[in-house]
Order: C-alpha cells, then sequence, then structure tokens
C-alpha cells in the first residue's frame, strides 16, 4: 500500500517533510531575514529573480526588501 507522502514525492520530487519544514521556515522569519541569510551564503551573486524565487515572494517586494536591507547596513534604516 503506498502512502499519500509516497505519492507526493513520486509526482513532486520533493520529500513532503522537507516541504513542510521549507514553509514553516519561510512562515517564521522575515523576508529581510530570508534575503540576508541567502546572500550570507551564497558564494556568487544571486539576481532578484533568483531570490524570488528561493523566497516565493514576487520580484517586486524582493527589490523592495533589499532597499531596506542596504538602507539598514548603510546605517540609514
Amino acid at each position: 500500500m503506498t502512502d499519500s507522502s509516497t505519492v507526493e514525492f513520486e509526482a513532486t520530487g520533493q520529500d513532503p517533510a522537507a516541504s513542510t519544514a521549507l514553509a514553516r521556515a519561510r512562515e517564521s522569519a522575515t523576508l529581510e531575514q530570508q534575503l540576508e541569510a541567502l546572500l550570507m551564503v551564497a558564494d556568487e551573486p544571486i539576481s532578484a529573480v533568483g531570490l524570488a524565487t528561493a523566497t516565493d515572494r514576487p520580484v517586486r517586494e524582493v527589490r523592495k526588501a533589499i532597499e531596506l536591507l542596504a538602507a539598514d547596513y548603510d546605517g540609514k534604516g
């Protein structure tokens, strides 16, 4: 007998437990925190589109959050 998590993994290629953990992490951190973490661990530049994809947010929202982060780092935020 196949359970629903096995079916989901086979259909999407993603572990349902990992998807749930990712959703919880996204809910518990602000967009700015998520972006800061991604930028700190990246070994090469990431485009706004790439960051939007990684955070599952619109590009416009990501660009605004990046502006806020930059202002904060510049001591203006």
